[in-house]
């Protein structure tokens, strides 16, 4: 058989995989899946995007021989803002690699595994940025403790062998998650009540743009601040600190209000939580029966609400005892990237031997995207929040 060299090991990361790595990480989910991906708009490493604040005045009725309408135009705020950059990185040693040499095939199955794994939790990672945001806040300590055992406000993002940063202790590691709202570190540290807990290594404003600041009536996204443009506000109905029912007509009020600016709302997010209060929603009209179930383009399962596809996913917020939804125009997102998913390569190179002061023996290959999520019309999105789980 031909020796894979490193030459031959690169085109199979290059060939083999990274057609099937971009497929599943563009698609597997329904925010990659169902929103626009561009680089029109990106410039370098700045995204440029013109926003329509108002229309063309220049139109109206008139009486005979009378003064046209003044001819107008329509108005737009451009705005710009950077790209973020997410990685994912796998490692091989050099003995897996020695190994295999002589068999391409051989390489690819020992790979196989690290690979797929890589790309997984790369997926889910992005994934929860696309609801939580930039700050990259996962949760907060609900109450302060010297203590490996820790209350949060909610374990949905978390997992054992996780690494953390609680406020100033760096590189915590959850030994186990408890509860909905207890973790238990491996060493004791001090926190205090409302510490912010981040991914070990995030820092504010690295991650991509979330559902959970795009759609608010609050909080400067895209450089531009509600405070200063009234228009820049998506429709808010609810509170996640004032807890209420689910109800139809708050759910129809959503979609009305986005509708009323312009949007048009194609599919409703929520969590495994939230599509529960909604079978139950149903089940109380004595409706759960009629229920219809459609599976939109991608495999996604869907149950419709006034023929508006609602659709689960795993990343929306949850507590133990509130959700969201959200209501989507898709057209109104966007991935705005400078390139694909693709294999960090400029030296030439897609293995990499790791050095420095670990001395270990291994090559490592890493996973680039530079691209945000952003929006061009905050306010024809909506969200209910607050909403009860029971």
């Amino acid at each position: 058989m031909a020796t894979a060299t490193m030459t031959v090991l690169d085109a199979v990361l290059k060939y083999d995989y990274l057609g099937p790595i971009q497929d599943q990480l563009n698609n597997d989910t329904i925010l990659m899946n169902k929103v626009q991906k561009s680089s029109k708009e990106v410039v370098g490493k700045q995204v440029w995007m013109p926003l329509r604040f108002s229309r063309n005045a220049g139109v109206g009725a008139r009486a005979e021989n009378g003064t046209l309408p003044a001819a107008g135009y329509q108005q737009y705020k451009e705005t710009t803002f950077p790209t973020k950059t997410v990685y994912g990185r796998v490692e091989i040693s050099g003995k897996t690699i020695r190994a295999t040499r002589n068999d391409r095939g051989a390489f690819i199955r020992a790979a196989r595994s690290e690979l797929e794994g890589m790309v997984t939790d790369l997926r889910d990672d992005i994934n929860r940025q696309l609801f939580t945001g930039s700050t990259g806040q996962i949760a907060l300590i609900s109450s302060g403790a010297t203590s490996a055992v820790q209350a949060v406000t909610s374990t949905q993002y978390m997992f054992e062998g996780m690494v953390i940063d609680i406020d100033t202790d760096l590189n915590c590691v959850i030994l186990s998650v408890d509860s909905e709202t207890q973790i238990t570190l491996t060493a004791s540290i001090t926190t205090v009540t409302n510490d912010i807990i981040r991914r070990a290594g995030v820092t504010s404003g690295v991650e991509l743009q979330g559902l959970g600041e795009i759609i608010s009536n609050s909080g400067t996204i895209q450089n531009l601040a509600p405070g200063t443009y009234p228009w820049w506000k998506a429709n808010v109905i609810g509170a996640d600190a004032s807890p209420l029912q689910l109800s139809e007509i708050d759910m129809e009020k959503a979609v009305d209000q986005a509708e009323e600016r312009g949007g048009k709302i194609d599919y409703v997010i929520t969590s495994f939580a939230g599509r529960r209060e909604y079978f139950k929603l149903l089940q109380s009209q004595k409706r759960f029966a009629d229920m219809q179930a459609v599976t939109l383009r991608g495999g996604f399962r869907a149950i419709l609400f006034n023929d508006i596809p609602v659709v689960v996913d795993r990343h929306c917020q949850r507590t133990a005892s509130v959700t969201r939804f959200y209501f989507i125009d898709s057209s109104k997102l966007g991935h705005y990237r400078m390139a694909d998913f693709d294999w960090m390569q400029e030296d030439g190179a897609i293995w990499a031997r790791i050095v420095g002061s670990s001395g270990r023996e291994a090559y490592e290959a890493t996973l680039v995207y530079d691209a945000e999520f952003a929006t061009s019309a905050r306010r024809q999105l909506a969200a209910l929040l607050g909403v009860a789980i029971s």
